[in-house]
């Protein structure tokens, strides 16, 4: 058995050598400069307008190293069916030059050895960790502008050091997105050492220039301005532009203090708990004498906080700024950290407001806008930052809900609501008709009353 066995392995090696493997020859000239960005690095970013041809590009490279080095691929976007999508048909199509045996369920290509293409959905923290202990020697992130997760610990926690034993290549692309802050776009930008970026140029893949140039034609012709909008801007143009229309927390860039002097007015410490997730701190400073104007002096995030960690951070900050109020997220196990704190560290913490909080973040804007709301730089920077990768994301039910971080972003909101209601002085609720007259009546009653102890009835 164990002879026939080994007869057909050289027979499937014999067949698959046969097979001449041009995968490379494929590329067209943008692509090719992926190649030799990874002559220079292990780590590459791919930016590109729509139809460029990544995807492709990146398969024809990531099963070639498969195939010569004999190990494995990994191909992975946010979600199994998005992944299915985007590479399983272009993985199928390539598979001609190879031949390797497919696997419909697991989204898998085999050849001999250990050459692999393994294509999954990665888009969630639970996904994320089955990665660990891999070995690959090339891993491809799609899609990088619309993932959800952290990329950056993704990348530095996991699938990095599936690359170490093979010194693989990390290879991450995506067209830009909103968020000019987020990790795709700071590594896309050559911000980031050790990392080489590669920029893809309109209409510079040549199986689908014709058809592009077309459909862009055609856009133009019933939306002459369209090419000022930020979306074609990013789809066609490959460029990274930010949509202030779809922020959530569309902050002035006016309204920034570069040379914030420290005062002694009224503040509040925002506190927003986490585990193992960062947790959020935000100092607002409100002046009482010029229209309640509300300004953020410090906010920073801070992960894995024990609770020493908390007591040390806590006291540090009462220390530095004095607030008279401490407002906190009472959420889940949160209320118990809270009195445990509140004790501790003599300190009132109240619990923060979370009640209808998309209005609450309406009448936040409203305020932006009225300039209102400044923020101190850089000690505040952290939550500008969060400000502007926040966008709306809108359901198929018609609903919308934040996308994006929003650890400091809520904890501002519980400062700003907490030193509204510290300066808001209710009015006295509007009397009816009815009320009106019943007063009147009693008034009357009382002040003849008066004339009758006072002068004697009669």
């Amino acid at each position: 058995m164990d002879t026939k066995n080994n007869l057909i392995e050289v027979l499937e090696e014999i067949q698959r050598r046969h097979k001449k493997n041009n995968l490379l020859s494929g590329l067209h000239v943008g692509q090719k400069r992926i190649l030799d960005a990874m002559n220079k690095s292990r780590f590459v970013s791919i930016r590109s307008p729509r139809r460029w041809g990544k995807s492709t590009g990146l398969l024809r490279i990531g099963m070639d190293m498969a195939d010569k080095m004999n190990c494995r691929c990994l191909y992975l976007a946010m979600y199994r069916t998005n992944a299915k999508s985007i590479a399983w048909q272009i993985a199928q199509e390539l598979n001609e030059n190879l031949g390797w045996t497919t696997n419909l369920v697991e989204l898998a290509l085999r050849g001999p050895g250990n050459r692999e293409l393994l294509i999954m959905g990665a888009d969630r923290p639970d996904l994320a960790r089955l990665l660990r202990g891999w070995k690959n020697c090339v891993v491809i992130v799609d899609e990088a502008q619309s993932w959800s997760i952290d990329l950056e610990d993704l990348c530095n926690s996991i699938l990095r050091h599936t690359l170490t034993d093979m010194r693989g290549h990390l290879l991450i692309a995506g067209t830009p997105g909103w968020d000019e802050q987020s990790f795709f776009a700071r590594i896309s930008n050559s911000q980031m050492p050790g990392w080489e970026a590669v920029v893809g140029e309109p209409l510079e893949n040549p199986w689908t220039a014709v058809q592009q140039k077309e459909e862009m034609d055609e856009i133009l012709k019933n939306n002459p301005d369209a090419y000022k909008e930020p979306w074609w801007q990013r789809e066609y143009e490959g460029r990274w532009v930010a949509d202030n229309r779809n922020l959530v927390y569309p902050f002035n860039t006016n309204n920034i203090l570069y040379n914030w002097e420290n005062t002694n007015k009224i503040r509040i410490l925002g506190i927003d708990w986490g585990s193992a997730a960062e947790s959020a701190f935000v100092v607002g400073e409100f002046d009482t004498s010029i229209d309640n104007k509300l300004t953020f002096v410090d906010a920073f995030e801070q992960p894995n906080m024990s609770l020493e960690n908390y007591v040390n951070v806590i006291n540090d900050l009462k220390q530095r700024w004095s607030p008279i109020i401490t407002v906190a997220d009472p959420g889940g196990t949160n209320k118990a950290l809270t009195d445990e704190l509140a004790v501790r560290c003599h300190l009132p913490i109240i619990n923060a407001d979370k009640t209808d909080k998309e209005a609450a973040i309406a009448s936040m804007v409203r305020d932006m806008s009225l300039g209102m709301i400044q923020v101190a730089s850089p000690q505040s920077e952290v939550l500008l930052s969060c400000w502007r990768q926040l966008v709306w994301d809108r359901k198929l039910d018609g609903t919308r809900e934040e996308r994006g971080k929003n650890h400091l972003s809520d904890t501002a909101l519980y400062v700003r609501r907490a030193a509204w209601n510290y300066t808001h002085v209710p009015k006295p609720p509007q009397e009816t008709e009815e009320q009106i007259m019943k007063r009147r009546i009693i008034e009357q009653h009382e002040k003849r009353m008066k004339q009758i102890n006072r002068y004697g009835g009669g």
